[in-house]
């Protein structure tokens, strides 16, 4: 009998209407504008996620929390009705991750009726195996960026709204003092079509049997937390 792969969730992302009122009126969030029609500070921005403001953000924000987290807030040119509140970094051995994995969790209930825009899964290895590379590889090419080696279909170009694969070293992207290597899956938008937080359950389950037929082994997404 196969052995199942134990995976986690390392990333979410939630887009809704009322994210900045729904911060802007609480006494444990500040909420800093770092990009907007009257403001443009990307050195901010850069300095906080080690990302780079893109042209199809029209509006971005630092969510400032009481536990010394930051989130980013951001809207697209695309569907600027609505704003993209990233969780990431959920599944890191850092303390920073555990902090975010509390903060999720006393926000869990209000966030039930937003939807799920983003979902990065993670199955971590002190050697991803051979065999999953040479599954990837019969219907994907790999090209390698730095530290990262992505997974693409010949019809795939920068950008996929469906699922992107990438794996990378997390010894030293994390700086920690054993071996590991990461297997991510980002599953977007086009996957995740009409799905809000409620339904995360069912997203998984659906998420694993993609990965499975990815990379050809079974796998398990463990729950964020207890109720979730």
């Amino acid at each position: 009998m196969m052995r199942v792969k134990r995976a986690n969730i390392d990333s979410i992302n939630l887009s809704d209407e009322h994210f900045v009122s729904m911060f802007e009126y609480n006494k444990d969030y500040s909420i800093e504008t770092v990009k907007s029609p009257s403001v443009f500070n990307p050195k901010v921005w850069k300095e906080t996620f080690n990302k780079s403001l893109t042209r199809n953000i029209v509006r971005a924000d630092i969510v400032h929390t009481n536990l010394g987290l930051t989130l980013a807030l951001k809207t697209f040119s695309r569907s600027q009705r609505v704003q993209v509140l990233e969780f990431a970094g959920l599944h890191s051995y850092t303390e920073h991750s555990k902090l975010l994995n509390i903060h999720l969790k006393e926000l869990w209930s209000q966030l039930q009726y937003t939807k799920l825009t983003r979902i990065d899964i993670a199955l971590d290895w002190e050697k991803i195996p051979y065999k999953v590379f040479k599954a990837l590889k019969a219907n994907r090419e790999p090209f390698k960026w730095f530290n990262s080696t992505y997974f693409k279909t010949a019809k795939e170009k920068k950008k996929n709204y469906y699922i992107n694969v990438v794996a990378y070293d997390k010894t030293i992207k994390e700086n920690l003092s054993y071996p590991m290597e990461r297997l991510e899956f980002s599953f977007s938008g086009t996957f995740l079509k009409d799905m809000y937080l409620k339904d995360l359950a069912k997203v998984c389950e659906k998420i694993e049997k993609a990965i499975k037929k990815k990379i050809g082994i079974s796998v398990k997404i463990n729950p964020l937390f207890s109720h979730a």
